[in-house]
């Protein structure tokens, strides 16, 4: 193995471990648990269990101990982190992870299929929006908010309850994203894609189709569309 395989490996399991030691000394009320209760609850797929869980450290050690998150596989801290509304530091966090990972699989791992495709050639399976991405849209749709949230198909009276609500358009686009992930939508890197261009946000929208595509390194789409 040489160095700087190694070296990116070390730093993606301290950064792992940071995250997750992060997580588990976030405390939630007992609505955000129950949230999150359901939203994992079939993933868990075992009610004893999920009956166990009385914090967000039990939710995070159980996902980490069965491997349904790794250094590598980190698709589900985005709904916790949506969920419980985690700011800043942690955030933070994770974005430089993603970011890590991504010039780990690039160098090492180009041509991966993931494991849910390389079978037998099966339909690719809709992505998690990393929240690295999520968040640069928040950040840089200003004012446009609006536009994009009708283009999402979010509801006016959703709207104009988060325009009441929220006095950033960072925090207007972050319930908006929020709202918009827990649509069962099949296409959604499509959907934000053409809503940014409806916000005359062509320049954002080419940033984020190429966040995605890097995004999904190990996908059969980014061999495809690359």
């Amino acid at each position: 193995m040489d160095d700087n395989r190694r070296r990116l490996e070390i730093k993606l399991g301290k950064s792992y471990d940071a995250i997750l030691n992060s997580l588990k000394r976030y405390e939630v009320d007992a609505d955000t648990l129950r949230q999150l209760k359901q939203r994992f609850g079939s993933i868990i797929d075992s009610p004893r269990r999920v009956d166990q869980i009385k914090c967000l450290a039990d939710l995070v050690h159980h996902l980490d101990r069965q491997l349904l998150i790794d250094y590598n596989d980190m698709k589900y801290l985005s709904p916790i982190l949506e969920i419980c509304r985690i700011e800043n530091g942690l955030r933070r966090l994770v974005i430089e992870h993603y970011k890590l990972l991504i010039e780990y699989n690039q160098l090492y791992y180009p041509n991966n299929f993931n494991r849910d495709n390389n079978a037998n050639g099966a339909a690719i399976p809709e992505h998690e929006i990393p929240v690295y991405v999520s968040e640069k849209i928040c950040s840089s749709i200003g004012s446009s908010w609006k536009e994009f949230a009708y283009a999402l198909g979010i509801k006016s009276k959703d709207i104009d309850r988060i325009d009441s609500q929220c006095r950033e358009s960072k925090s207007k686009a972050r319930e908006v994203m929020t709202l918009f992930m827990s649509h069962q939508n099949s296409n959604k890197r499509d959907i934000i894609l053409e809503a940014l261009a409806a916000a005359r946000k062509n320049r954002l929208k080419k940033e984020i189709k190429h966040m995605l595509l890097k995004s999904c390194v190990n996908c059969r789409c980014y061999n495809n569309e690359s």
